[in-house]
């Protein structure tokens, strides 16, 4: 069975060396004298297993932040995101200052990021956000302000939720009316979801003039 096991990692697209490494990294963790280690690591291992069950049938994925992070880091052509007026306060914390360096990291190996800005109407454009918008701008990343009301109805259809398109091959999204610590994210690999998100974000992208 180890035989067979072994073998289907090498025809694998993931990288031998690394989960060989894995498997060896857990058998060893039963050697630590540490019941809390022991169980966080079970735990990871059990949480890694579902995520790659769920990605290898294109299943909704439950949210861990550091995929934002990770994901930026492994794209290679594109990330098109929208970021609404509640999200706003999320680029002056940590994990934002974080994405936004994975995103500089990305624009260097030659990914087009692009962003829309989203607000509900004029009144919510303050200096603070063409500040944040022109600070992304100027790190290359061709970032827009989208102002629904001013938006035909055709293009603002599904706006509830902001997305994040990452190579145009996964979608991550965030439920706008759960926006706090335990936000409901949710990452997704669907064919026909992530086409359906490709069509709104080329809409509001068109649509917009500011």
């Amino acid at each position: 069975m180890a035989t067979e096991l072994f073998s289907n990692v090498d025809r694998s697209v993931l990288r031998s060396d690394e989960v060989i490494k894995l498997a060896r990294r857990a058998t060893e963790s039963g050697k630590l004298n540490n019941e809390t280690v022991q169980t966080f690591f079970r735990e990871e291992i059990a949480r890694l297993t579902e995520l790659l069950e769920n990605l290898s049938n294109r299943d909704p994925l439950g949210e861990n932040q550091d995929w934002l992070i990770g994901l930026t880091h492994c794209i290679q052509h594109s990330l098109d995101a929208t970021s609404n007026s509640v999200d706003h306060d999320f680029w002056g914390s940590e994990t934002g200052a974080r994405y936004l360096e994975a995103q500089h990291d990305a624009l260097r190996r030659g990914v087009e990021i692009r962003r829309l800005f989203i607000v509900n109407t004029t009144d919510e454009i303050n200096d603070e956000l063409t500040a944040l918008c022109a600070n992304q701008r100027a790190l290359g990343i061709d970032a827009r302000l989208v102002v629904l009301s001013e938006l035909p109805a055709w293009a603002e259809l599904g706006t509830k939720s902001d997305f994040i398109l990452f190579d145009r091959e996964l979608s991550y999204e965030i439920d706008q009316e759960t926006r706090d610590v335990n936000a409901k994210i949710t990452l997704t690999a669907r064919p026909a979801h992530v086409q359906h998100r490709m069509r709104q974000f080329a809409r509001l992208w068109e649509a917009t003039t500011w």
